[in-house]
């Protein structure tokens, strides 16, 4: 990658490419001026999976904590924890409470793009939009329109029709006979289905049937074509009725 950035070629990779990112890595992007295009967010947050004894052995042995971050001292170190202490000296692995690795984006690896172009929609709905803030870094918003049959960008904000109202067309039945299939919070889960396809006659499958053809049939009284249902694909077959 190195050697590519060198000789500016453009690279096209996973996002997965940023996590090998240091700090040579981060001046061959900036002296190249690279124009960053993502399809789709970055993971920007994440968090690290590791046993409460391993992250004990890596604070006593090889790293410290300071302001929140994981600091690695044992530059010579090679093991399981490479990975860790790559991304602890790239500063973007914190500790919370002491149980707990957060990976965060380095924002210097952004900051050194000349331009960041994100391919995505709902921006305020997800995670790396509330990165950028907290890191105060400034955007724009770019859409789509289109004018005979050609799509071009354009700055100003545009009416998908298709998402209007929305919320409208979603309805929670709020009536205790047909809820009444199971208390626990494991209730309608793979396990449930499961457990119940070995019992004879299975009762609470067949009892979350009945309860559907009723809403379709008595409650919501819609056709068909109309009715939307869903549910794990292997248990389709079992709770399909007339009329859904």
């Amino acid at each position: 990658m190195h050697w590519l950035l060198s000789h500016e070629k453009n690279i096209a990779s996973t996002h997965a490419l940023f996590l090998n990112f240091n700090d040579y890595t981060i001046d061959l992007i900036k002296q190249g001026e690279y124009t960053l295009i993502l399809d789709e967010v970055a993971n920007v947050v994440e968090i690290i999976e590791i046993s409460k004894k391993d992250l004990n052995t890596i604070l006593e042995k090889y790293a410290h904590v300071e302001d929140g971050l994981l600091i690695w001292d044992d530059m010579e170190y090679e093991g399981k924890f490479s990975d860790i202490m790559r991304m602890s000296l790239n500063k973007c692995v914190g500790i919370y409470s002491n149980i707990a690795l957060v990976w965060c984006f380095p924002i210097e690896i952004f900051k050194a793009f000349k331009e960041i172009y994100i391919l995505t929609y709902m921006f305020d709905a997800q995670i790396q939009k509330y990165y950028y803030d907290f890191y105060d870094i400034k955007y724009d918003y770019v859409f789509v329109k289109k004018i005979n049959n050609k799509y071009i960008f354009t700055n100003e904000h545009q009416d998908y029709r298709y998402l209007i109202n929305y919320k409208d067309k979603i309805n929670i039945v709020d009536d205790e006979k047909l809820n009444s299939i199971g208390d626990k919070e494991t209730a309608l889960s793979v396990s449930w289905f499961t457990k119940d396809k070995f019992v004879k006659d299975k009762p609470l499958i067949n009892k979350l049937k009945k309860n559907i053809y009723n809403y379709f049939k008595f409650v919501v009284k819609t056709p068909s074509n109309l009715n939307m249902w869903t549910t794990f694909k292997d248990f389709k077959k079992m709770l399909q009725g007339s009329g859904y």
